[in-house]
């Protein structure tokens, strides 16, 4: 009888497992599938924040004109 009451304590144990398995399966499906999207708008965003950057310091540099510096502004 105790390898009977050993095998439903590991059915109990393994449910949750398996399920939590199946969860975090998905998660990570899900993650790596918006990844290229997620970096995309990282690079955007730094991408605009040098372009700012340079139009501020294009701005402040007396002598050049903001057409000549190179920049978009």
């Amino acid at each position: 009888m105790p390898s009977l009451r050993l095998e439903s304590s590991m059915a109990e144990i393994a449910v949750p497992v398996v399920v939590f398995g199946i969860i975090l399966a998905i998660a990570l499906v899900l993650i790596f599938a918006m990844l290229p999207t997620i970096l995309n708008k990282i690079v955007d965003a730094i991408k605009q924040f040098i372009r700012k950057l340079g139009c501020e310091i294009c701005k402040r540099i007396p002598m050049m004109d903001i057409t000549s510096c190179g920049w978009k502004c």
